[in-house]
């Protein structure tokens, strides 16, 4: 029988659950949907991981709870290392699933992926040591509270190493309960992350779901985050941003098929093809756009990580019960299942790393034996031998096949590895230029000079165009401007080079600039709105009626602020 806290603790924990969905389908944001994609995360794939390493040779069997978290710092730890602001958080789940695998297990295929992750532990942390190291030399002070509040990952792990390493301690299961809830509490009041919000109570639920058959939570969370899901893509706005990011890319991966998408073509791409979305149309993921991690980006990658993480566990999960009922298990379909669904809702780059992940699973874990034959894949179930000293014994005449098949896996995740360092290695520049940039004591040519090779980043061409428009070399300038945006298609670089020129009395540069910006962009408003501005500068009234009219055209109705502010502007004007 249940005692009376424990039944009070999950009603309280429903109830949260279906305040998170309810606020997920008023909200405009994604962030509620990511948030309740968590359960699938967190909670799904726990029963997966568990059932694969309970056939590993393990010196112990692991809890539920342990499988949850090394499933979930494997999943998360190898995708968010593409991510600079992440690297911290990306190392300490790396560090901890590979020491888990590495002291679990005897066999060769653990230590081969406890390697593998420690390396990516070493790669993020000299990243990391770069970007603290140019942190502290140029005295950029931080508050300690900013760093962990816009970082989810790093809070989610302290929210949940602590208790799991406090609770192999503990006894009861209402002292491991209470102690759970208490520890991550304590620790969000510490991160201030709004995510730890969720995994909290995700984190304590973990208890009380381990009785509950794998099928009837899996049903449950389906109905729960599908019905959120629709209600948020009943949103025009929603629709407009998915849309967006879809369309460019599957246009990038259909015109480079070998890298796919990747991550600075995606932000030119995605910032050109929304230069031709309307202002009034645009969602607030359109609008906030900074280079090049910016805000949809982020957003759409990291829920396509989670859609495509939670489409694979449920199609394991099916496959494996379907193999059960036919005494025989599809590796075809199951391999296809673990590769396919990232790709639909993620871009290559990004689910490359998770679908490998997948498939060394599939390869070295799964619970019957796969041959490799030159035209089909057959399934032994009975030819599994375990020995004394539990250790999985591979015939010696096909395990080279396998060891080959793994190495070349290992190869392609670090080769799809080497572009995304290749790029976080540009951003570190960049970062250190901004802070050089913001350094008094540092001339700026000697800024510009030592960071030339980031020439075709806007932020640097938007900065050095600025410079020089100041120094008089309007030349250089415009021929700066015109060498970033032969590179990177934005007409938003081109209005702020204008509204420079406009400033240095360079009325008919700017003019062409702007024009210029507009025949990049014809649907967007700012670049019009600041030919308006340039033509009441300088008296030329016939012009500025006519671009007025166009805005005021444009904006009629628009609830977009920046769209209402321009219209009111232009009407004060006119």
């Amino acid at each position: 029988m249940a005692y009376p806290s424990v039944l009070l603790t999950k009603f309280l924990f429903l109830i949260l659950v279906c305040g998170i969905l309810t606020v997920a389908a008023l909200d405009s944001s994604l962030y509620y949907c990511n948030l309740a994609g968590y359960l699938f995360i967190f909670i799904v794939p726990a029963f997966l991981v568990k059932d694969l390493i309970s056939r590993m040779p393990l010196k112990r069997r692991p809890s539920i709870i342990e499988a949850l978290y090394v499933g979930w710092c494997i999943i998360v730890g190898i995708t968010q290392t593409l991510f600079v602001k992440q690297l911290g958080a990306s190392a300490l789940m790396t560090l901890c699933s590979g020491l888990f695998i590495v002291t679990c297990t005897k066999e060769w295929a653990g230590k081969m992926l406890g390697a593998l992750f420690t390396a990516t532990l070493l790669l993020c942390t000299y990243f990391l040591a770069d970007y603290y190291y140019h942190l502290l030399a140029f005295k950029q002070t931080r508050d300690i509270i900013g760093i962990f509040y816009n970082s989810g990952p790093f809070s989610i792990f302290v929210s949940l190493f602590w208790p799991l390493a406090l609770i192999r301690y503990c006894r009861g299961y209402k002292v491991q309960a209470s102690l759970y809830f208490g520890l991550t509490l304590l620790l969000l009041s510490i991160t201030l992350s709004r995510t730890s919000i969720g995994i909290a109570f995700l984190s304590t639920a973990a208890f009380f779901l381990t009785r509950i058959k794998a099928k009837h939570l899996v049903g449950a969370i389906a109905l729960l985050i599908f019905t959120s899901a629709f209600l948020f893509w009943l949103k025009p706005t929603s629709v407009i941003g998915r849309l967006c990011v879809w369309k460019v890319t599957s246009g990038l991966f259909l015109k480079n098929r070998t890298w796919g998408v990747g991550l600075s073509n995606f932000t030119n791409a995605y910032n050109s093809y929304k230069a031709t979305v309307p202002e009034e149309l645009c969602s607030e993921f359109l609008d906030k756009v900074d280079y090049p991690f910016n805000e949809p980006i982020k957003i759409f990658v990291e829920g396509g990580v989670i859609s495509g993480a939670f489409l694979t566990t449920i199609a394991l999960l099916t496959f494996n019960s379907l193999s059960r009922r036919r005494g025989r298990y599809n590796a075809k379909l199951a391999i296809a299942a673990a590769i396919v669904p990232p790709f639909l809702f993620s871009y290559p780059l990004s689910s490359l790393p998770l679908s490998l992940v997948i498939v060394c699973y599939l390869v070295i874990l799964k619970p019957n034996r796969v041959i490799l034959k030159p035209n089909r894949v057959i399934l032994k179930p009975n030819r599994v031998i375990l020995k004394p000293n539990r250790r999985l014994a591979l015939t010696q005449w096909h395990a080279w096949k396998v060891k080959t098949c793994i190495v070349l896996v290992l190869i392609a995740l670090l080769s799809c590895l080497y572009p995304a360092f290749k790029q976080i290695r540009t951003e570190i520049d960049l970062s250190n230029f901004l802070y050089e940039y913001a350094n008094p004591e540092i001339p700026r040519s000697i800024v510009f000079e030592n960071n030339a090779h980031l020439r075709q980043h806007p932020i640097f061409a938007a900065h050095h165009g600025k410079y020089l428009v100041n120094s008089g070399r309007y030349k250089e300038a415009i021929a700066v401007n015109e060498y970033a945006s032969n590179h990177i298609a934005d007409p938003m670089l081109l209005c702020t080079l204008a509204e420079a020129l406009s400033a240095s009395a360079m009325t008919s540069e700017a003019e062409i600039v702007l024009q210029r910006a507009i025949w990049m962009a014809p649907k967007r408003i700012y670049p019009r709105f600041q030919l308006f501005k340039l033509y009441l500068a300088i008296g030329d009234n016939k012009q500025a009626r006519d671009i007025g009219g166009i805005i005021l055209s444009r904006t009629e109705g628009s609830k977009n602020v920046a769209a209402v502010e321009m219209r009111q502007f232009v009407l004060a004007h006119l």
